[in-house]
């Protein structure tokens, strides 16, 4: 859902969902978010580790080839929400990004130059600005603005559990297979993502709703593009955001670089292990920070900037792989309270 969704002042009676949601489309909804937690942001550092010890690239092309899933998102996420926003086949675009990014994951791998591995990296980068809008809008859709904040925190704890599932994979993978196993898990991942999506049911989802309208067909409420670009609250607020994603996108795969130059044998397996500490953190926090986000959603955003300079001194203290889990734990605790974003409202 893009931001040129958001209304104001609409009361709270005539933005529920008129009627109760059908039970399949809240455990598809549930599914979907548990298995786009492995392709949601690609392979991630996993892609680093692979680079830097199986193909020895330098840290610098390792780290250009994240930049340019990055410069992919950056480039297209604004005209890729404002679609999502308006089509009513959220579900079908899901799916179909979720295969871009399987076809991507795999051939990466056996991509042979570095130029290759740039293009998949950008054309992986535009498939997953997709998730993010249209899980929120299918959310909204489904449950209304009064059941948001609970179902965005449900949706969080679903993802974080699927990253905790799709690490252990991954290190079982990577002992069976090597780290070809891996490329793979995104892929499978990727394709059950795609049939979760289907098995939401078309008829449960009011999309005037999931755009902002108060009921069914009035889209008066829906704030135009031009009246949030002046509103300094909402500017201010995407400052914020942007400055947060900014200061930790590169963390962990700075992390995967270090990993990935000591202990090339184990780099996939340790990282693994990181991943799954602070996403098994993020499960409870994730639903702990939704409901905490109804009573004051700034606050909430607060508790998670404050942890992230403290994550990134704390990385800087120690060279060892193991040292890194407790800033891994804290770090959860962080991106747990921030992904809170989904039930902010710029009336709180």
């Amino acid at each position: 859902m893009s931001t040129d969704s958001l209304a104001v002042n609409a009361p709270v009676s005539s933005i529920d969902k008129p009627s109760a949601p059908h039970i399949i489309s809240e455990r598809a909804l549930d599914a979907t978010t548990f298995f786009l937690a492995d392709v949601a942001d690609g392979l991630g550092p996993f892609l680093v580790i692979d680079l830097t010890s199986r193909r020895h690239w330098s840290a610098t092309d390792a780290g250009s080839a994240m930049s340019m899933l990055l410069l992919g998102t950056v480039l297209s996420q604004t005209f890729t929400g404002a679609w999502i926003d308006r089509t009513h086949y959220k579900r079908q675009a899901i799916s179909f990004a979720a295969l871009a990014v399987a076809l991507a994951s795999i051939a990466v791998y056996f991509a042979p130059t570095k130029e290759i591995v740039f293009g998949l990296q950008a054309i992986t980068g535009v498939a997953v600005t997709i998730f993010p809008p249209a899980i929120a809008a299918i959310s909204l859709g489904i449950v209304g603005r009064k059941r948001l904040p609970a179902r965005a925190g449900r949706n969080e704890a679903c993802f974080h559990a699927g990253n905790v599932t799709a690490a252990g994979l991954a290190i079982g993978a990577s002992w069976l297979w090597g780290t070809v196993g891996i490329f793979y898990g995104v892929a499978a991942m990727a394709v059950a993502s795609a049939i979760s999506a289907q098995l939401i049911r078309e008829s449960d989802i009011d999309h005037q709703l999931a755009r902002g309208a108060d009921s069914d067909g009035d889209t008066s409420s829906i704030v135009p593009i031009r009246a949030i670009l002046r509103d300094p609250r909402i500017l201010w607020f995407a400052a914020a955001v942007v400055l947060f994603h900014f200061a930790n996108a590169a963390m962990l795969p700075l992390v995967g670089q270090k990993v990935g130059h000591q202990s090339p044998d184990t780099a996939s397996t340790l990282m693994a292990i990181c991943i799954i500490v602070a996403q098994i953190t993020m499960v409870p926090v994730a639903i702990l920070a939704s409901r905490a986000a109804v009573q004051s959603r700034r606050r909430v955003f607060l508790v998670g900037f404050f942890v992230l300079p403290i994550r990134g001194l704390l990385y800087t203290l120690t060279d060892s792989p193991f040292g890194s889990l407790p800033t891994r734990f804290l770090t959860a605790w962080g991106l747990a309270f921030s992904a809170s974003w989904p039930c902010w409202s710029w009336r709180t």
